[in-house]
């Protein structure tokens, strides 16, 4: 028995291919309410790991710089500190500690870099060696109020001071000056930050996102804090424990040129069904086709509610707008998947709508024009083009070669 079988050229292609296309790159920001604490911010983790495993967009996470190095600023405090030094040697007392007031200056200016681009905690201790050495030139000089001054601002950063690392004519004030110091005792210090999450440095020392609690003694409070996309913020007070438990907060002020202008703008147009000018604006500076912004608005140390607004700036459409309350402590990561793929449930993303209206409330129809404009088209138009062109060279060589099974000039493969 004999079956004859047709070549013909086999085109494999996704079945959804047309209909899905390629998955839309998406950003995401969030904004905060109410008393954000650490379990808050994990929540939030957990929220943006939800939307990064989902498999109907690209999620192309935030890529915000960080501030600027500026070491040099800091070697050339550093070479004021060896003039001061030197100077000292000399005797030379008022162009010294003037020497080392111009070196404190550029430290605390460039206090960003003296704590992260700098050898730790080398600096730190030349950081506060400043005031030990101005301390004892202000005593030689005669002026102990100075002196004392100093004195204290040193026993900030080294609490734990000893009597005999002084030189013995400046020792009486140090008697004088330490145990009052000490007698002050410590007090909590509640620090927060705008935004939450924010990294503080504390007297040099990484001490993790905010906010933050901590146990801190009398005299000079020094803090940096820090977050990529925003400048550095410092920030230097007296803390008196017989006031009790105190509280501060930074806010940070967001790096010129970068998409945080336009996403913290963006607030105030989310109830928007059309996206607003810094909703469009900051799409485009992160390079996304839709847009998501989550609102975390803390109820209670536990308790949160979530407002979700999708946008696709390229109909100029609110997508979708989702509200659900969650408990951080216990909600589980299927539980925020599920939200996340609620919000995409029912909606196109493939960047036209069939009646998609515009801004001037008009519609615009489904055209094959606004098809080639897609992505995938030209693509999948030229795959299909190189599949055909290589299928049916690959027949016609098959069909046209040699077999001694069959008459030549056939235009069948017989197999028996």
């Amino acid at each position: 028995m004999r079956r004859t079988l047709l070549l013909l050229p086999l085109l494999l292609l996704p079945q959804n291919a047309l209909a899905q296309g390629v998955k839309p790159n998406a950003g995401a920001f969030f904004f905060y309410k109410g008393k954000i604490n650490k379990e808050v911010l994990r929540f939030t983790k957990k929220l943006q790991g939800a939307l990064a495993y989902s498999p109907t967009i690209s999620y192309k996470p935030m890529n915000l710089p960080t501030p600027g190095d500026h070491s040099e600023e800091i070697d050339k405090g550093l070479a004021l500190l060896k003039e001061g030094n030197a100077l000292g040697k000399e005797a030379k007392l008022e162009e010294g500690i003037a020497k080392y007031h111009q070196a404190l200056q550029l430290f605390d200016k460039y206090l960003y870099s003296l704590t992260l681009f700098k050898p730790y905690p080398k600096n730190k201790k030349r950081y506060r060696g400043l005031f030990k050495r101005m301390a004892i030139f202000a005593y030689h000089m005669g002026d102990k109020k100075a002196a004392k001054r100093y004195m204290t601002r040193y026993f900030s950063f080294r609490y734990k001071d000893k009597e005999e690392k002084w030189p013995k004519p400046l020792r009486p004030l140090w008697r004088a000056t330490n145990p009052p110091y000490k007698a002050k005792g410590k007090a909590l210090l509640t620090i927060t930050t705008t935004p939450p999450g924010a990294k503080i440095y504390y007297k040099f020392k990484d001490k993790g996102p905010s906010p933050l609690v901590k146990r801190c003694p009398a005299g000079e409070i020094l803090l940096l804090v820090t977050h990529r996309g925003y400048a550095p913020g410092i920030k230097r007070f007296m803390m008196d424990p017989s006031q009790g438990p105190q509280s501060t907060h930074i806010t940070l002020t967001p790096l010129p040129g970068t998409p945080l202008t336009s996403l913290l703008a963006a607030e105030q147009e989310l109830s928007q069904t059309v996206p607003g000018p810094n909703i469009l604006k900051a799409a485009s500076l992160l390079g996304v086709e839709v847009i998501l912004f989550y609102s975390i608005e803390a109820k209670s140390a536990k308790e949160v509610t979530v407002t979700a607004s999708l946008f696709d700036p390229r109909v100029k459409k609110r997508l979708n707008q989702l509200n659900k309350t969650f408990d951080v402590t216990t909600t589980p990561p299927e539980a925020l998947k599920h939200f996340v793929a609620s919000l995409f449930k029912g909606v196109s993303l493939d960047g036209t709508i069939a009646k998609a209206t515009a801004v001037d409330g008009t519609t615009t129809p489904f055209t094959f024009s606004t098809l080639m404009k897609k992505r995938y088209f030209w693509p999948v138009v030229g795959g299909i083009g190189g599949a055909l062109l290589i299928g049916t060279a690959a027949t016609l060589l098959l069909l046209t070669q040699h077999s001694p099974d069959r008459p030549r000039g056939g235009h069948a493969a017989v197999f028996k």
